[in-house]
């Protein structure tokens, strides 16, 4: 049985609010093809199909609309799908008992009394050929009594249980038959988006944990970049299927297949710009403002003339700090010029402007030291003599819950920090 594992559709996301959706409907109609291809039996979708909780129509109806096409045009047999932490799971569910009349599953939640739901069985030719466990998004259980480090544990502990208890229900039900697992999370060692291995922060799970030995294959959501996990071949990240940001302007897109009948070998299919033409092309540009000038320039003149697809452009000023850059290196460009400046900074601060804050200079700040000083302001009654914002004792909770989002949002976007 042939397995396409895909991930981190995010349908709807825009970059600095340009529009993806031509690019994402080019990729997904590019997907279709590979399934034709290689004769598919299985598509695995491992999360994150939108990439907000409460999708746009036109998001949702490419949605079903490729759901449609995958099952008319192509001769694939099972769909499983499960939700990651931009899906709604009541909403990715809502027409669970429809898609199942066409073979399609879709796990958007935990039922923890009905673990079953979870392990589904898969048919070539009418015969149950393998079984997938299919683990959507696991929300931590975390209590604010703990520590940042003890809600962790918390969570991995919680997450390693619901996998073993999961993967021994499909071992009792299915002894004879290869168990694929799926899951959306961090993995420890894992790398993000910009290369940084990610060594166990909030929410990472280490795979040695997990019941490995009784998965054959390991479909995982959450990082962009395509990739193998500790050096195990089994272990997956297909990657996002569009670049999410600027930080993966080198890094391929891929859909990966495996055949149950030949364990040990993984093909990586790459999404090459040639064809699927549609995938959007991004730059980016570092140093003084005169390197700035001419980078652009260049690039600029090495575009093809009669080009209609924009080039998105990340600058980033590393000499003194430029007031209104991007509105200057823009002006240098002709009106109808195919290069479109997406973001634009200076790393060097204005040196005219100090913001204190009790004493500190905000820029010398991190972004967790003047979240934890908003936090002290918050748990102290207000000057009527009325309760705070906060309870003291939540503190540490919410300064977990930021350092969730810090870690996402950077690991989706590191320009945008």
């Amino acid at each position: 049985m042939l397995f396409l594992h895909t991930s981190d559709w995010h349908l709807g996301c825009e970059m600095e609010g340009r529009s993806r959706h031509e690019e994402a409907e080019a990729l997904l109609n590019h997907m279709i093809a590979c399934v034709k291809k290689y004769n598919v039996h299985t598509l695995l979708v491992a999360g994150d199909i939108f990439d907000s909780h409460t999708p746009s129509n036109h998001s949702t109806k490419q949605y079903y609309d490729f759901l449609r096409r995958l099952k008319a045009e192509t001769s694939i047999e099972n769909v499983v799908i499960i939700a990651g932490n931009h899906d709604s799971p009541t909403y990715l569910e809502a027409p669970t008992s429809i898609l199942e009349l066409l073979n399609v599953h879709v796990i958007g939640r935990v039922e923890e009394d009905h673990l079953e739901r979870e392990v589904i069985p898969l048919k070539e030719n009418g015969e149950i050929r393998a079984v997938v466990c299919a683990v959507p998004y696991l929300v931590s259980p975390g209590s604010s009594q703990k520590s940042p480090e003890e809600q962790n544990t918390a969570y991995e502990n919680y997450v390693v249980e619901h996998y073993t208890k999961v993967v021994e229900l499909a071992k009792t039900k299915y002894p004879a038959l290869p168990i694929v697992a799926m899951g959306h999370f961090f993995a420890v060692g894992g790398r993000v988006s910009d290369d940084t291995t990610s060594r166990g922060t909030l929410h990472s799970i280490h795979m040695e944990k997990l019941p490995l030995d009784k998965i054959s294959y390991f479909a995982l959501g959450h990082l962009h970049q395509p990739q193998k996990v500790s050096n195990l071949e089994k272990v997956r990240y297909s990657g996002s299927l569009m670049k999410m940001s600027f930080a993966e302007v080198k890094k391929g897109r891929e859909f990966v297949l495996w055949d149950s009948e030949k364990p040990e070998e993984v093909q990586c299919l790459p999404i090459p710009p040639e064809e699927v033409p549609e995938q959007c092309e991004m730059s980016i540009l570092e140093g003084t403002v005169n390197e700035l000038e001419t980078g652009l320039l260049e690039l600029d003149r090495q575009r093809p003339k009669d080009a209609t697809k924009r080039l998105w452009v990340s600058v980033q000023n590393t000499g003194l700090f430029y007031p209104d850059l991007k509105n200057h290196l823009t002006m240098l460009l002709e009106e109808d010029s195919s290069l479109d400046i997406v973001f634009c900074k200076n790393r060097l601060p204005n040196p005219n402007v100090q913001i204190p804050t009790q004493g500190k200079v905000l820029t010398e700040m991190t972004p967790e030291s003047l979240f934890k000083e908003f936090l002290d302001h918050a748990a102290q009654p207000s000057t009527e003599g009325g309760e705070p914002l906060i309870p003291q004792e939540e503190k540490d909770w919410y300064v977990a819950r930021f350092r969730e989002a810090l870690e996402a949002s950077e690991t989706e976007d590191v320009n945008k920090a």
